[in-house]
């Protein structure tokens, strides 16, 4: 992890590698570009990781800095990530708009490098400060206090100001020499002959204003040649806002009372319109007022691929006119007006944009063994507010083949996120790489959104999506294992409508199916839940066919809705385990799931959204009785997915045994009862409790008060086993009450629930008569109770 990034541009990189010199040999870790960028890593990758590692931020902002495209970016980047800014000042180039914020507030190193004023003990010490460490003798090299020359740029006005003297000093000498030969012939020189020179400022910035009057027509010839194409007749913009654009087919508007056909006019502040400049080395135009606009002085920003460059003044009193703007490299050309409140009404015409001798191709499709297109032959797993196109057609929101447009362009293959909070989600298993660009469909609003990537949960990037720039070429390496990729928009509300489109993916291996290991009993073909809730399902039963991280084909069980419970009759079992996910195609909230064990909770899972699913695996011990799962709501769904869940060891009946040489109920000894209850004699008719079938025994219904009595005259102990009748019902686990008396005197009293399994009850009565079982008042959220196994003992 390096201490301090530093920022510049590569005219300054003289400095660059001086002040990195300076802060290495006092200790330091520095990291600049291009010296620790490795051969193949990617640039901007490299640079965004080395960012947001390092704990300080160095810029060296000088002109050249000022017009860099780059250190804007990095700049951003380095606020958004907390880091600790230095700004290293180096002349006196004002504080520009997108700095300023960033900027603004801290404490300036101010250095004249050209006398050898490096102010490098306050660099250290501000450096020091930045990573929170202390400052103790402060060494700098001599060869490292050298001054450094610094080239100034000269600006275009310059250049046109030593032009326009150039110019006139030669018309002066033309003009002696022409008034020495008239003079020498007698003869001079009439006003009619007389000429007037305009000359027109190609800056940014105020321009000057041309009080006469223009006909709309182009006459520049080499305007005609076809080295320039017309606006809007030859170049549409892709994108725009409150600008109403006129050809022949609409109408014409006038400035200075001179009509025009062709043209834009920015209607309101905050008018923007986008083009497509790709092609293209220059544009010139004019701009000018709309007659009766009743506004004065608007200014018409221009970005190139989303940098602000300056501005132009749109004057009612005359034109600002041979306007000319350099395109070379540029893709996106933005025309604004800021502001709020009132029409504007700029007036933009004359258009002409310059073709580039040099066509750039265009891009490719990564091609290749292994290599799939996205999303014709691999799709997200699970999506929210995107659309997926594939070969024109949205698999949401619409029927019809149209694809989608960014920057002009026609997609048919890609995503589109409709709204702040949409997602992708992607099973990486067998993949090694993606690759993909990311843009602003055509005619969404203005604000600039952001897309992250996250891997298994964790943030792994971030970029800023506009519509003045696509980000090309985002490529996310893997290891081939199994993970889970989510590209999301962050936000609530209004619609980003970022897209993601030409992404390919690379494969390398195809996902191992899951295999159960040997000996042992897998659920729910083998062994099922006794009580379930209606919130609950499994494919075996209902053909319930469910997908997690798009695996689909899985035998398990569906939480799908708030408080959805299984409960697992799991005596006799050594262990369980079982693979827990989100469902695909939920909501992304994180879910918690519990399992209790005999009615004990042993394990408690919550499952964070974007995250692979858990194994869980149970100690069951061999003598425990009940496993019960419940996923509770809280007002939203579950959406669980339990699956490839299996048991070791062998099921038993958790039955007691009936001993040799007793009485059994009914046939040897009678059992009377009064209430509501039903009897099974093993003919034909049973009832199941835990999952265990009974064909002899009684069920106390669920409502009212029942109670049985048995003669234990010249008995010892009466056992008989009892559990909750098996009913599918709510997420509650039932409970009954139930007392036992014997002669009349209470002995004990029992509470059984629908998580304990079957249970045996043994009662000492010796000396006794009658025992009497009263069975507690129930009502419609409670349980029927089983009683089963009853036999009496005598000890000899």
């Amino acid at each position: 992890m390096p201490d301090v990034f530093i920022s510049h541009s590569s005219k300054d990189s003289e400095l660059a590698n001086r002040l990195c010199a300076i802060l290495e040999e006092n200790g330091i870790e520095c990291w600049m570009a291009p010296r620790n960028i490795m051969p193949g890593d990617d640039w901007a990758g490299a640079i965004t990781r080395a960012i947001k590692s390092s704990k300080a931020f160095l810029i060296i902002y000088s002109e050249n800095s000022m017009n860099s495209t780059q250190v804007p970016k990095e700049i951003m980047l380095a606020g958004g990530s907390g880091s600790y800014i230095i700004p290293y000042r180096i002349d006196d180039t004002p504080l520009k708009e997108n700095y300023e914020y960033h900027l603004g507030t801290s404490h300036w190193i101010q250095a004249d490098i050209e006398k050898g004023i490096f102010k490098g003990e306050e660099l250290v010490e501000a450096v020091n400060k930045g990573i929170g460490q202390a400052t103790v003798n402060v060494h700098i090299s001599v060869e490292n206090t050298m001054p450094i020359h610094i080239t100034k740029k000269t600006s275009k006005l310059m250049h046109w100001l030593v032009g326009i003297g150039i110019f006139l000093l030669l018309a002066l000498i033309v003009t002696i020499i022409l008034l020495a030969v008239f003079s020498a012939n007698g003869k001079a020189k009439t006003d009619d002959e007389e000429t007037d020179s305009k000359v027109t400022q190609d800056v940014v910035g105020d321009g000057d204003t041309d009080d006469e009057d223009t006909d709309g027509k182009e006459n520049d010839e080499e305007n005609d040649s076809a080295e320039y194409v017309s606006a809007p007749q030859d170049v549409n913009t892709y994108d725009y806002r409150y600008v109403d654009i006129y050809n022949d087919e609409v109408g014409k508007f006038t400035v200075l009372n001179q009509e025009y056909n062709y043209g834009y006019v920015f209607k309101n502040f905050d008018s923007f319109m986008l083009m497509d400049v790709s092609e293209y080395d220059s544009i010139s135009f004019t701009i000018g007022a709309l007659d009766d606009s009743g506004t004065e002085g608007n200014e018409l920003k221009f970005f190139l691929d989303g940098e602000e460059q300056g501005y132009y003044t749109a004057h009612l009193e005359g034109l600002t006119d041979n306007i000319e703007i350099d395109l070379t490299d540029t893709d996106v050309l933005r025309f604004q007006v800021d502001g709020n409140g009132a029409c504007c009404f700029v007036a933009m015409f004359d258009i002409k944009l310059k073709k580039s001798a040099e066509q750039k191709e265009e891009e490719n499709t990564v091609t290749g063994e292994g290599i799939l297109a996205s999303p014709g032959e691999y799709k997200p797993f699970d999506t929210a507010m995107a659309e997926v196109y594939k070969n024109g057609k949205a698999d949401f929101g619409s029927d019809s083949v149209n694809g989608f447009e960014v920057q002009g362009k026609h997609y048919d293959d890609g995503y589109v996120f409709q709204n702040m909070g949409g997602r992708l989600l992607f099973n990486t298993e067998g993949i090694t790489q993606f690759v993909f660009d990311v843009g602003r469909l055509d005619g969404s609003n203005y604000e600039n959104n952001k897309i992250f990537i996250y891997i298994d949960g964790k943030e792994h990037d971030w970029y800023d999506v506009s519509a003045d720039s696509i980000t090309r070429d985002i490529t996310i390496d893997l290891d081939g294992k199994k993970h889970i990729l989510n590209i999301f928009t962050e936000g609530n509300g209004g619609s980003s409508m970022v897209c993601i489109f030409d992404m390919t993916v690379k494969k390398e291996s195809e996902p191992e199916k899951f295999e159960f290991p040997e000996g042992v009993t897998t659920s729910p073909e083998d062994i099922k839940p006794y009580f379930m809730t209606d919130s609950v399902e499994y494919d075996s039963e209902y053909e319930y066919d469910y997908t997690v991280e798009g695996v689909s084909d899985i035998e398990g069980y569906a939480f799908t809705y708030i408080d959805a419970g299984a409960l697992f009759n799991v005596y006799g079992f050594n262990s369980v385990t079982m693979n827990v996910g989100m469902l695909d195609d939920t909501s992304f909230e994180e879910r918690t799931i519990y399992f209790y064990v005999d009615g004990y909770e042993v394990e408690c899972l919550t499952l964070e959204p974007g995250t692979l699913s858990k194994t869980v695996e149970i100690d069951l011990h061999g003598s425990s009785k009940t496993l019960y799962i419940f996923a509770e709501g809280g007002g939203t769904r579950p959406d669980i997915g339990i699956y490839n869940m299996y048991f070791t060891g062998k099921k038993i009946s958790s039955q007691s045994v009936i001993p040799e040489n007793v009485l059994k109920a009914p046939k040897d000894i009678a059992v009377s009862y009064e209430g509501e209850v039903t009897a099974y004699n093993g003919k034909g008719d049973s009832f199941t409790v835990a999952g265990e079938l009974i064909e002899v025994g009684y069920v106390a219904s669920k409502y009212y008060n029942s109670t049985f009595t048995i003669d234990v005259t010249g008995m010892n102990k009466l056992v008989f086993d009892v559990g909750v009748f098996d009913e599918k019902n709510d997420y509650k686990l039932r409970f009954r009450e139930f007392t036992i008396y014997v002669d009349g005197e209470e002995v004990n009293y029992y509470n059984i629930g629908t998580a304990a399994g079957i249970q045996q009850i043994e009662v000492d009565v010796t000396g006794g008569k009658t025992v009497e079982i009263k069975v507690a008042d129930g009502n419609v959220e409670m349980a029927s109770l089983g009683f089963f196994n009853i036999y009496l003992e005598k000890w000899s």
